[in-house]
């Protein structure tokens, strides 16, 4: 998988979060036009690394699911905004429009 690190939607008290379910509930708030946001760890190596500002909120502006053509692979993507300026970072990883 592509994307890697915490996921948050659980409560602190040791429950698994099951993604496929977190997915599903993504996708319809976005549909139904929910205020969506992420956040990043403080892991600033981590994340200046992958182009993420550490410790900072962003907008989760699109959920999507695309197929890759030729391998007919799934590919879950969420399209984040950072809402203070870029702060001379852009994500650097998969999927990015470097």
């Amino acid at each position: 998988a592509s994307g890697e690190g915490s996921v948050g939607g659980g409560s602190n008290d040791g429950d698994v979060l099951d993604l496929d379910i977190l997915w599903v509930q993504l996708l319809s708030a976005c549909e139904a036009g929910f205020i969506l946001c992420a956040s990043t760890c403080g892991d600033d190596t981590r994340c200046r690394s992958n182009g993420l500002v550490p410790n900072h909120a962003y907008a989760l502006t699109r959920v999507v699911e695309v197929t890759d053509p030729m391998t007919m692979q799934s590919h879950k993507l969420l399209h984040l905004r950072n809402p203070h300026g870029d702060h001379g970072l852009a994500w650097t990883g998969d999927w990015s429009a470097r």
